[in-house]
């Protein structure tokens, strides 16, 4: 069960919205909205046509974790007019995102009731204060639990902007992609805890498509390569350059993990990739990237392809 609120965003500055991680469980919300200007006046539902939002998570993978399980406790929308939608969850829920890596998802809202219209930023929140007591990470198969923590100028909360639409007398679902190679640092920062930094992406499953290929075995045990990674850029013609760099920043990226299907050789997947013009690149040094070292990755001639919504793209990486 979960409470359902709306308020109006009345002159707070924005450092002081606590905003929150992508909450991710599997929820049936039951709509009973309640809507509130700020003075505190009902605003009846009946003023404007409604539609239904649904929205779901997913993970881009982390290197090197065996569990990254984050607590969460609500999600808002904030409405074109400044109206906050708030839905709270009866009771924090815990996740382990890696369970969602290759494409996996969960719903975090499933059919919510909405005014129709234009919307312009999500507050996902997540509890994570360090110790793991709430959301923790699990470095290897029976290690202990790190605690996350959230930067102390995002507690509460954190923010994603991003226009989007809920149609009238529709449905509109969305995808968070909570990109976990970005978001969790590298080394603890304080008391063994690990830094929990926001990098997500919201995508309409609409206009989503995905890509998928093999990589040749041999690329993964050259001179000193440490871990495969393909790291996806927007645009055709882009110089891939890793995390952090001068260059273009990769859009997200895919390990390589073992292919069952074909001895030998490896595979990746990038999920709920916008359909557009994209440039891949691989290498086999992602786990500098995971440190953030100051040491230039060695990637793959790129390859470009035009992904298109619904389709499954195929781009393979044989040599370097």
């Amino acid at each position: 069960m979960y409470t359902i609120r709306s308020w109006r965003f009345l002159q707070v500055p924005l450092a002081l919205i606590s905003l929150a991680f992508a909450a991710m469980i599997m929820v049936l919300l039951t709509a009973c909205v309640v809507a509130n200007s700020g003075a505190g006046e009902a605003v009846a539902s009946t003023q404007r046509p409604t539609g239904r939002l649904s929205l779901a998570i997913t993970d881009a993978p982390v290197d090197a974790a065996a569990q990254v399980v984050v607590e969460f406790a609500g999600v808002a929308v904030q409405g074109a007019d400044g109206i906050w939608h708030e839905f709270d969850f009866a009771a924090p829920r815990h996740v382990d995102l890696l369970n969602l890596a290759g494409g996996g998802s969960e719903l975090l809202l499933d059919d919510v009731l909405l005014p129709a219209g234009g919307y312009r930023a999500m507050h996902l929140r997540v509890n994570a204060e360090g110790g793991a007591g709430d959301s923790y990470i699990v470095l290897e198969d029976g290690g202990a639990r790190r605690g996350l923590r959230i930067p102390e100028g995002a507690r509460g909360g954190l923010e994603l902007h991003h226009d989007f639409t809920v149609a009238a007398n529709g449905i509109s679902a969305f995808t968070v992609d909570f990109d976990l190679r970005k978001s969790v640092a590298a080394a603890p920062v304080e008391n063994g805890d690990y830094l929990l930094r926001p990098a997500l992406r919201l995508v309409d499953n609409l206009t989503v498509g995905r890509i998928t290929g093999n990589v040749a075995g041999e690329l993964l045990h050259g001179d000193g390569c440490n871990s495969g990674a393909v790291y996806l850029y927007s645009g055709r013609g882009a110089t891939p350059d890793d995390l952090g760099g001068s260059g273009q920043q990769p859009l997200v990226s895919a390990p390589v993990v073992s292919d069952a299907t074909s001895a030998g050789d490896y595979a990746y997947t990038l999920a709920y990739v916008a359909a557009g013009d994209y440039t891949l690149a691989f290498t086999c040094q992602a786990l500098v990237d995971a440190v953030h070292s100051d040491e230039a990755l060695r990637f793959s001639a790129p390859s470009e392809i035009s992904l298109v919504a619904g389709s499954v793209a195929e781009v393979d990486f044989a040599d370097f």
